[in-house]
């Protein structure tokens, strides 16, 4: 069971977890990259963070994560557990494989910060299967 520190710890990671987003960035880098300073033709990953501020939903990300892609070119997956579990590779089970899917929302818009490493993509609550969004205003 561990400590009430560890149980704490595990209990916030968790928590975390359901607001966590993976972007997976469909546009193709040949050669480097001074953006992302990598080496490559690969699909770019990244992270976000789901939140909403009063009615607005939003997914808060690196503006180096969406760099040159549209809406279409990007895909979201979320924890279909809700829950960050540290397991080896040999322990993974077909349903702790998620798709990325493209944002189910056709009028979502990606805004990109003009002076910082920012961008917040607005969509719908439903846009992302298994996505909490935090209440931005009040936690």
């Amino acid at each position: 069971m561990g400590t009430i520190e560890e149980q704490s710890k595990y209990a916030s990671i968790n928590r975390l977890g359901t607001h966590a987003v993976g972007i997976v960035n469909g546009v193709r880098t040949v050669g480097y990259d001074p953006t992302t300073r990598k080496q490559g033709d690969t699909e770019e990953p990244g992270t976000g963070c789901a939140g909403r501020w009063g009615g607005h939903h939003f997914i808060l990300t690196a503006k180096h994560v969406v760099e040159k892609a549209e809406l279409r070119d990007l895909r979201f997956f979320c924890n279909p557990s809700s829950r960050v579990e540290d397991q080896p590779l040999s322990n993974l089970r077909e349903r702790d494989i998620v798709e990325a899917l493209p944002l189910d929302d056709q009028n979502a818009a990606i805004h990109r910060c003009k002076w910082e490493d920012l961008a917040v993509i607005v969509t719908i609550p439903k846009a992302v299967p298994n996505i909490e969004f935090f209440d931005s205003m009040n936690e």
